[in-house]
């Protein structure tokens, strides 16, 4: 039996264990009459949301021993350090069972699961044991005769867990307060993170520390350092049986010096207008500087398609970056449905990123203590229309140009959609902290970038 779930027609191979083996169709609408390839596996096309069943001409031969079964040497599963990956090999190419068994020192051998397909294999979860912890597998074929036979035994040690500094982002440009993230694998309520940093080229000093799983955070004040200077972050963890150590992050203090030019390079330039795609000095497709924050945009009109592109400085392509601010990196997709789309990049991250004006919130309000001096009812008021900033179709940036607001000290935040359901403060963090805003007087401009969250005043 064969089910396609999709709505398009599906072909798969299914193994069968016998080569040039008839099958007769007895329902659904596929071939009446097919057969086993060579290598006895039944190639079988299924119409969209639908289901075939075939019928074999004949049962698979029965067995007449077990045939070998030998453990591989269990490891870490990719992407998940709390799971073992255990594999049998079987020496043999019919129907088997295979089940896995392990065991700890002083235990009973527990059943771990059990595979039918090659590879046969099974991922055990050992988040619960400490690292360090000797655990010992053997694997049981059965056939389809009903006969048995069991592996010698291997034995692996439970891993250490692998900490992974997460923010800031590699080469970034910092200033302020810094954002430290790291995340651990396998995750433990117990696990306690600590994080450092070195000054250009200075001794490891303590920053902070943090137990609140799964996401361990900190932050770090470098307003006190000079533009230019490098700093280094790292974090640690200790627990029974390991001691980690992230890999190193360095980042600048400082706005990034800015490129010439940032061109969005692909196969999208043509439809820009530009005369062939993939042309880093064409115009119409350099994005302008905005200095209020030092993000580089560019709105266009395009139909639409799926489309591949790069971030491409100084009109060439010695300097490009790819997906997730990768230097020379792979390209970045864009399915677009046609019509308008701002592209944004960041030369502190080096990101390039597709914006549309439908992912952006009903409204946003500057609210705060200054929302009185904007003639609102009260203070703090996210429903206030004075408050209200408009989205400019230009850019996607949330503005609000107040003519002349009283000399004073200031706090506030941005909120969505006329409420405190969302709501966004310091460097972008939901709620987040409230901003300061020591205002002497006269015009100011509120802006906010929903693509990273920061509202500013200035």
């Amino acid at each position: 039996m064969a089910l396609n779930n999709s709505e398009q027609a599906q072909t798969a191979e299914v193994p069968t264990y016998i080569a040039k083996r008839n099958y007769t169709r007895i329902y659904g609408d596929a071939a009446a009459e097919t057969k086993t390839s060579e290598d006895g596996k039944l190639t079988v096309t299924v119409p969209p949301l639908s289901a075939v069943v075939y019928e074999s001409s004949g049962r698979i031969p029965h067995s007449k021993a077990a045939p070998g079964v030998v453990l591989q040497e269990p490891a870490a599963a990719p992407g998940d350090n709390g799971r073992l990956n255990v594999t049998a090999d079987v020496d043999g190419s019919s129907f088997y069972e295979v089940t896995f068994e392990a065991k700890t020192a002083g235990g009973n051998w527990e059943p771990i699961g059990t595979d039918d397909t090659a590879p046969y294999q099974v991922f055990h979860d050992v988040a619960g044991f400490d690292a360090g912890t000797a655990v010992e597998y053997r694997a049981t074929v059965l056939d389809n005769g009903g006969h048995t036979a069991t592996s010698q035994t291997r034995s692996a040690n439970v891993p250490a867990p692998v900490l992974t500094l997460q923010k800031p982002e590699e080469g970034s440009s910092v200033k302020g307060m810094v954002e430290l993230s790291a995340t651990a694998d396998p995750e433990k309520a117990s696990h306690s993170v600590s994080f450092e940093r070195s000054v250009a080229g200075g001794e490891w000093t303590a920053v902070g520390s943090d137990a609140s799983s799964p996401v361990y955070s900190a932050t770090d004040d470098v307003s006190s350092l000079a533009d230019g200077t490098e700093v280094k972050y790292r974090a640690s963890m200790s627990g029974p049986g390991f001691t980690v150590a992230s890999g190193v992050r360095t980042v600048t203090v400082g706005d990034a010096p800015q490129p010439d030019s940032v061109t969005v390079a692909g196969s999208l330039n043509q439809a820009m207008g530009c005369a062939e795609a993939w042309q880093p000095a064409c115009t119409q497709a350099m994005m302008a500087l905005d200095p209020a924050d030092n993000i580089w945009r560019l709105t266009v009109d395009l139909p639409a398609g799926k489309y591949e592109y790069k971030a491409a400085l100084n009109g060439g392509w010695d300097e490009n970056y790819g997906d997730g601010g990768q230097f020379n990196g792979p390209n970045l997709v864009l399915d677009h449905p046609g019509g308008p789309v701002t592209f944004r990049y960041d030369n502190g991250t080096h990101v390039l990123s597709a914006v549309y004006a439908s992912q952006q919130p009903g409204a946003v309000a500057a609210a705060g203590s200054m929302n009185s001096e904007l003639g609102c009812t009260a203070d703090w008021e996210p429903a206030c229309d004075q408050a209200q900033l408009v989205l400019d179709p230009a850019d996607l940036v949330w503005k609000l140009s107040v003519p002349d607001l009283p000399a004073g000290s200031y706090e506030f935040k941005a909120a969505l959609n006329r409420s405190w359901d969302v709501s966004y403060g310091a460097g972008g963090a939901s709620p987040g902290a409230n901003i300061a805003f020591e205002h002497d007087g006269g015009p100011v401009t509120f802006r906010y970038d929903h693509f990273n969250h920061v509202i500013t005043a200035g």
